[in-house]
């Protein structure tokens, strides 16, 4: 009697032990999913902010300080809280920037 309760009790174990293995695979493998997702997407966002560099430098590179001037113009008037939110980082970075010991 006891030697059987043994084999149905090895059994349930070992079934255990196999469905925790399976369940290990499977949280390894949705892991490796997700991290291969977050590769891609900071990928793909390294590649859109190095081509807006690029568009960048070539705008100051063609660009004389009267278009500059103009375009800043345009720019503050479409949207003025988004230039006045700029003004005010700008202004704290210089402020600390300057009052350094």
């Amino acid at each position: 009697m006891a030697n059987t309760t043994d084999r149905v009790m090895g059994n349930d174990f070992s079934n255990v032990g196999d469905q925790v293995k399976d369940t290990a695979h499977r949280v390894a493998d949705t892991v490796n999913e997700q991290v291969d997702r977050g590769v891609n997407a900071a990928r793909e966002l390294g590649d859109q902010a190095s081509q807006k560099f690029e568009l960048a430098s070539q705008y100051f590179r063609n660009a004389d300080v009267r278009q500059m001037s103009d375009d800043l113009v345009t720019y503050v008037k479409g949207h003025p809280l988004q230039a006045l939110a700029g003004a005010v980082v700008i202004g704290f970075v210089a402020g600390r920037l300057l009052s350094r010991d």
